[in-house]
């Protein structure tokens, strides 16, 4: 089993991580088109790996949207080279750009098909397509966004925060609750990019170590749920405690290490767009909430699986009525 897996997870990881180069390094449409398909037809076989009916449902679901993304994105490429480009309204062209970019990272108001792809995925292919799988559309989202308007940047950014939190309430499933909660870190990652992309790396690099430490205990400790919260209850609860604070500093509680990107952020934005400010923050207390009903969820079945007689804790209570009436008779 080790022999039939370690070839195909060091090849693609080494294709995908040369398609990061390529595109980061590359100031040619050409060229990040080109590394985009590498990172795409990379990371397809790996979905593939597993041979469930579900994995392969959602592969065929990732290839499709993928594929209609670099399709309009291939399009606006040939008017973009084509000698008629000034014939073609530019803000129009820019912005179907823009929109095949928010399609390949799940963002919204493209992020339809994000969290029902992330639930067909076994855990390690979940932490790639929420973390490394964004990186290069981030890439060409932050320089399109250094030539937009603030307004556009603001709407995009309240879209990612609303849906984040809204859409993380409904759920009762861990791999579509960590969907949306990979939406609203984008809405942060979105707030920096329109001004440096440096700040967007910086955060981008705290959310990948702390979705990689929670996703590690997913694959390690939880091969027996199916993603499910009223299931972790079945784990020891010191496993609980660490998993409710993991998430908590990845929805961005101080004193923890998620806080710090977000501080950073705060700070900046702060004296720049406080309304933008308020936004972000508005959209992180609703996550804070959602990982607060995971939490509760295992309290509760813990006091669930507490077997408490009943009966005896009736007569008790029939026993202590009965001696204060009497303590109340003997008074009078």
């Amino acid at each position: 089993m080790i022999l039939h897996f370690l070839p195909y997870n060091l090849l693609f990881s080494f294709t995908i991580t040369s398609s990061l180069f390529m595109v980061l390094n590359s100031n040619n449409w050409l060229f990040i088109w080109l590394g985009l398909e590498l990172n795409l037809f990379s990371f397809i076989p790996m979905i593939f790996s597993s041979n469930t009916n579900m994995e392969t449902e959602g592969a065929v679901k990732y290839f499709l949207i993928q594929t209609i993304s670099s399709g309009i994105l291939i399009s606006c490429m040939l008017m973009k080279m084509s000698p008629f480009y000034a014939v073609f309204p530019h803000s129009i062209i820019n912005i179907f750009i823009m929109l095949s970019m928010l399609m390949k990272i799940g963002a919204a108001p493209c992020h339809f098909w994000f969290p029902q792809v992330m639930s067909s995925m076994n855990w390690m292919n979940c932490f790639i397509l929420m973390t490394i799988q964004k990186l290069n559309p981030l890439f060409i989202i932050s320089s399109m966004l250094m030539m937009w308007s603030s307004s556009f940047m603001l709407a995009l950014i309240l879209m990612n925060s609303l849906i984040s939190g809204l859409g993380g309430m409904n759920q009762t499933q861990m791999r579509p609750l960590m969907a949306y909660s990979s939406i609203g870190h984008l809405s942060w990652m979105l707030a920096m990019s329109g001004s440096s992309f440096s700040y967007t790396i910086f955060y981008f690099s705290f959310y990948l170590i702390i979705s990689m430490s929670l996703l590690i205990m997913f694959m390690n400790l939880m091969k027996q749920l199916n993603s499910q919260f009223n299931m972790l209850f079945q784990l020891p609860q010191s496993i609980n405690t660490l998993i409710f604070l993991s998430l908590l500093s990845l929805g961005g509680l101080p004193p923890l290490l998620g806080f710090l990107p977000k501080w950073i952020i705060i700070n900046k934005l702060m004296i720049v767009s406080p309304f933008l400010l308020m936004i972000l923050v508005g959209g992180s207390l609703l996550a804070l909430f959602y990982y607060l009903v995971v939490f509760f969820t295992m309290i509760l079945n813990n006091f669930k699986s507490l077997k408490i007689n009943l009966l005896t804790m009736k007569m008790n209570f029939m026993w202590l009525m009965s001696s204060s009436t009497l303590l109340l008779l003997v008074m009078f």
